[in-house]
């Protein structure tokens, strides 16, 4: 699976499939000391560099989250619309920016209301 930073700030990643994208951001709720080492460069980990090590492939540092289409316009242009967008300008976007940006907005959407 390869995987794109899509918010360097936040360790936040994201992967997509045939019908599907798959988000990874760091916990930083639960992990507060390992983000403070990973964000100064304590862990001499970029966002680039954690991909593939050991803090990357332990499952408890992360909220992974898997996305499917199954969202009804409606429920997507109420998300897209708590962020600036509208459905309109995401569907004039080249190279499925944006779709990643629909899928970032709805991983960040649940994130915020969990």
């Amino acid at each position: 699976m390869k995987w794109t930073i899509t918010d360097p700030d936040n360790y936040q990643y994201m992967s997509n499939g045939m019908l599907s994208y798959t988000f990874k951001e760091f916990n930083r709720t639960d992990y507060p000391e390992v983000f403070k080492e990973l964000a100064d460069g304590t862990l001499e980990h970029t966002p680039v560099t954690l991909i593939g090590s050991t803090i990357w492939k332990d499952k408890k540092y992360w909220s992974e989250h898997h996305y499917y289409y199954e969202y009804t316009l409606k429920e997507l242009a109420n998300i897209l619309d708590s962020y600036g967008y509208t459905l309109n300008q995401l569907a004039e976007m080249e190279n499925n920016q944006g779709d990643k940006l629909l899928y970032e907005c709805i991983f960040e959407h649940e994130i915020d209301n969990c």
